[in-house]
């Protein structure tokens, strides 16, 4: 075997190593940060119901006058 063909050969499989290597890394971010977004979402979601739990949790507790007046507010 010609010795440039081997530099050839070495140089060749140590950059599609180094392409494949950050083709990985690529897409881990991304695997990452697709699963913070979730968590996001979910974070919202929740803090959306608590308020909402804490309106019904007021309906339900204050006096029937003044539970009449909150439901026509809402």
């Amino acid at each position: 075997m010609d010795i440039k063909i081997m530099v050839v050969a070495i140089v060749s499989v140590v950059m599609i190593a180094a392409v494949v290597k950050q083709w990985l890394k690529t897409r881990e971010a991304q695997g990452d940060q697709t699963f913070f977004e979730d968590i996001s979402k979910k974070l919202d979601k929740i803090e959306k119901l608590e308020k909402r739990v804490m309106v019904l949790e007021k309906i339900v507790t204050d006096k029937k006058t003044k539970l009449a007046d909150e439901i026509d507010n809402l």
